[in-house]
């Protein structure tokens, strides 16, 4: 993933549903696991599509990300 794809959210959370499109902007930080199975996490920025209630940038981890 990285700066402009186009993805699915598949955690929903307050006030945004689950398979809401998104468009990635930044990724910020990435983490490693400690626990098993180790893997990199990064954090990502998108804004969302088609959400009229917000227009700022939220952040999600890559695991809860799906490119489109």
């Amino acid at each position: 993933m990285q700066a402009g794809d186009l993805v699915k959210i598949t955690r929903a959370s307050i006030g945004v549903p689950e398979n809401q499109l998104a468009l990635i902007v930044s990724i910020d930080k990435v983490h490693q696991q400690e626990f098993p199975p180790k893997k990199l996490l990064k954090l990502c920025s998108v804004i969302l599509i088609g959400n009229k209630t917000r227009n700022s940038p939220m952040r999600f981890w890559s695991n809860d990300l799906v490119l489109v």
